[in-house]
C-alpha cells in the first residue's frame, strides 16, 4: 500500500507549483485507530509526556484534509486524520472544527455523534462573512435553521459563528455583512454561546457591533496589531493566533509581538488547516510518516517540505513552539508546558471540551 501511495506521490509533485494544492491527498495516511479514552490513554497511544494541545480552528471536512476511508475506523473519514501518529505525538485532545455555512454544519453535526474517541470534537454554527451573499435561504430562513440545529444538538455546538467582518478584496460589501453579523450575535445572546468571530479589516466596526455583547467572545486567526490587540483584550476578548505568527512578513510580526501585551489567560492556538500555512509546517507529519518521501527525488522532496499548502492539524506543536519563543523574550522563565497547559486550560473552558484534566 505503501508503494503504491507515494508513487502517486511522485506523480502528483510533477504537476506545475500553480497546481500544488491537488496533491494534498498524499498527505491523508490512515493508521490503525486505537479506542482508548483520554484517561486511559498509554504513552504509545499517545505522548502523554507532551502537555495537551487544542486547536480551535482546524477545518476537518474541507476536502483538502479528508483522509482514504478506512473500513478498519469506525470514525467517519473526515476525523480519521486525528488518528495519525503526528497527532498523538503533538498530544492533540481536542479539536473544534468550525463551519462557514449552515451545509457545512448540518454535515459535521451529523457526524459527530459518531466520533466518540478522542480527539475531543465540537463545531460551530453561523454563516462566514465571504457566504453571506450566496444564492439560497434568506437571512431570516438561516437563522431558524440555526436555532433548529442549536435545539438539537447544543451539546456538539461550541459557538455561534463563524461570524463576523472582513473588508478584504473578494468579500461582499460590509454593508452587505452586518446584518448577518448582528444575527448572529443575537443568536449567541439567546443560547447564551460564545461568539466565534473572523474580522480582517474590520476592526472598528467589528467593535461597534460587539459593544452589547453579553456572551464570551473569540477573536479567531487574529492578524491585527498591538493597538487592535490591546482594545479586544480589554473587552475581556479572548486571542487566538495560527500559523500567520510563523510567516516572514511585516504583517505577521507586528501580530506576533501582540503576545507581549496579550494576557496568557486570554490565548488560544489554532491551526486554520488547511489554510494559515508556513514553511516547515508539515514538519512533524513527515518525521512521523516518512515514507511519504522514501522514493522522492530531491526537486520533489524539497517542494513537499517547502510549500505552505495544505497546512496540517500537526502543525499545532510548531505553532507553539514559535510563541513559547517570543513569550520567552519577554519573560525567559516560561516554559512551553506552561503555555500549552493555560491555552489548553482557556479552550477547554471557552468551549466546553469537558475534559477534566483541563478543568
Amino acid at each position: 500500500m505503501w508503494a503504491y501511495r507515494v508513487r502517486t506521490l511522485t506523480a502528483l509533485l510533477t504537476v506545475s507549483a500553480s497546481t500544488i494544492p491537488s496533491y494534498v491527498r498524499s498527505f491523508e495516511k490512515i493508521v490503525k485507530p486505537r479506542r482508548i479514552l483520554f484517561k486511559k490513554m498509554s504513552a504509545h497511544a499517545r505522548d502523554i509526556s507532551s502537555p495537551p494541545l487544542i486547536d480551535v480552528d482546524c477545518n476537518l471536512i474541507h476536502r483538502d484534509l479528508k483522509p482514504l476511508f478506512d473500513e478498519a475506523s469506525n470514525l467517519p473519514p473526515p476525523f480519521q486524520i486525528l488518528q495519525q501518529d503526528a497527532i498523538k505525538e503533538a498530544n492533540i485532545v481536542a479539536v473544534l472544527s468550525p463551519s462557514s455555512t449552515i451545509d457545512e454544519a448540518k454535515a459535521i453535526l451529523e457526524l459527530l455523534p459518531a466520533s466518540s474517541e478522542l480527539p475531543s470534537i465540537r463545531t460551530t454554527v453561523g454563516v462566514h462573512p465571504y457566504h453571506v451573499i450566496d444564492e439560497g435561504p434568506t437571512l431570516e430562513e438561516q437563522m431558524e435553521t440555526c436555532v433548529e440545529l442549536l435545539e438539537k444538538y447544543s451539546c456538539h455546538i461550541a459557538a455561534v459563528g463563524e461570524c463576523g467582518l472582513d473588508s478584504s478584496d473578494g468579500f461582499p460589501p460590509i454593508e452587505e455583512q452586518i446584518p448577518w453579523f448582528q444575527a448572529q450575535i443575537a443568536l449567541a445572546e439567546q443560547f447564551r454561546k460564545p461568539v466565534f468571530v473572523h474580522e480582517r479589516f474590520a476592526h472598528r466596526k467589528t467593535m461597534e457591533l460587539l459593544a452589547n455583547c453579553t456572551v464570551p467572545v473569540i477573536i479567531h486567526c487574529f492578524t491585527g496589531n498591538l493597538e487592535e490587540c490591546q482594545a479586544y483584550v480589554e473587552r475581556g476578548y479572548y486571542i487566538s493566533l495560527s500559523g500567520f505568527i510563523c510567516k516572514d512578513t511585516e504583517e505577521a510580526v507586528d501580530t506576533l509581538n501582540c503576545l507581549h501585551i496579550l494576557p496568557l489567560d486570554r490565548l488560544m492556538l489554532e491551526t486554520d488547516a488547511p489554510y494559515m500555512g508556513f514553511r516547515g509546517c508539515r514538519d512533524l507529519y513527515l518525521e512521523k510518516h516518512p515514507e511519504s518521501l522514501a522514493e522522492l527525488n530531491s526537486k520533489s522532496r524539497k517542494r513537499l517540505t517547502n510549500t505552505f499548502y495544505p497546512n496540517v492539524p500537526s502543525s499545532l506543536a510548531l505553532l507553539l513552539d514559535r510563541v513559547v519563543e517570543t513569550l520567552q523574550q519577554r519573560s525567559p522563565s516560561i516554559s512551553r508546558d506552561e503555555v500549552a497547559w493555560q491555552t489548553s486550560k482557556n479552550a477547554n473552558r471557552f468551549f466546553h471540551f469537558n475534559l477534566e484534566d483541563l478543568d
